[in-house]
C-alpha cells in the first residue's frame, strides 16, 4: 500500500509536468510571437504572446522535472521495498513525501508576493484538443492512466524487490532458527 501511495504521489508530479508541457505547446500554437507579453482584462492576466525560446525552455524544464520524478519514484520505491519494520516504513514514507514537497516550500518562501499574485490571476491556458480527453465512459483518461501506471509499478516493485527479499528473509530464518 505504501509503495502504491508513493507511486500515486509521484504520478501526480508527472501529470503536472505533462500538463505544463502540453499547455506550453498549445500556448505557442495559438499565441506564437517574437516577444513575450502579458495582457490584462479586469483582475485577470493572460499571455498575449510567447516566444519559441520560452516554449523550448519550458519543455526542457518539464522533461527535467519528469526525469527527477521518475528517478525519485524508482529509488524511493526500492528504499521502501527494503524497509524491514513498520515504524521505519512509515518514517521513510514521510521522508519521501517531504522530499517531494521541497520545491513547493522553496516557492512559498522565496517567490515575492507580487509574482505569486500574478500567477494566481493568470487565466487558464486552453488545453482542448489534446490527447488527454475523457474515455467513452466519461472517466478522465489521464487519471485512469496515472492510477493504472501506479498500480503496474507497484506490482513490478513487489515482484522484483519485495517478494525476493521476503523469500531471503524466510531462508535466513530457517538457517538461524531451524525448527
Amino acid at each position: 500500500l505504501v509503495i502504491f501511495m508513493w507511486a500515486l504521489s509521484v504520478t501526480d508530479v508527472l501529470r503536472g509536468a505533462i500538463d505544463f508541457m502540453v499547455a506550453a505547446v498549445n500556448l505557442y500554437r495559438t499565441r506564437a510571437s517574437e516577444t513575450f507579453s502579458i495582457g490584462c482584462v479586469g483582475n485577470e492576466f493572460f499571455i498575449e504572446g510567447v516566444t519559441r525560446f520560452r516554449i523550448v525552455w519550458a519543455c526542457i524544464l518539464g522533461i527535467l522535472q519528469m526525469f527527477i520524478a521518475v528517478s525519485l519514484l524508482v529509488s524511493g520505491a526500492i528504499w521502501l521495498a527494503y524497509t524491514k519494520s513498520i515504524p521505519d516504513l512509515l518514517a521513510n514514507a514521510v521522508a519521501l513525501s517531504y522530499i517531494m514537497q521541497v520545491d513547493e516550500l522553496i516557492y512559498q518562501v522565496l517567490v515575492p508576493r507580487r509574482a505569486k499574485a500574478l500567477v494566481t490571476y493568470v487565466m487558464p491556458i486552453n488545453m482542448s484538443g489534446t490527447i488527454f480527453a475523457s474515455l467513452p465512459s466519461g472517466l478522465p483518461k489521464k487519471a485512469v492512466m496515472m492510477v493504472l501506471f501506479a498500480f503496474i509499478f507497484m506490482v513490478v516493485v513487489i515482484a522484483a524487490n519485495v517478494l525476493p527479499n521476503a523469500s531471503r528473509m524466510r531462508e535466513l530464518k530457517q538457517v538461524i532458527c531451524p525448527q
